[in-house]
């Protein structure tokens, strides 16, 4: 969304308080740098995620029914 905000806001000395509370007091450069790095590390860490979930489920599960046993 930074990106966004800050292509349609370009210009710094004209952007109302609210634009720059959305860009979290960075300036446009770093806002979209920022936001552009934000994006990146979740399609990096969603992937982990979801390839990861059924060992840890599968974990998790063999745990309850062993408490259980005994």
């Amino acid at each position: 969304m930074l990106g966004i905000v800050v292509y349609y806001f370009d210009e710094e000395k004209d952007q109302s308080s609210l634009v720059r509370s959305l860009k979290l007091g960075y300036g446009n450069s770093d806002a979209d740098w920022g936001g552009n790095f934000a994006g990146d590390l979740m399609w990096t860490v969603e992937p982990v995620v979801i390839l990861a979930s059924p060992y840890f489920i599968k974990k998790m599960i063999g745990a309850v029914v062993k408490a259980k046993q005994d």
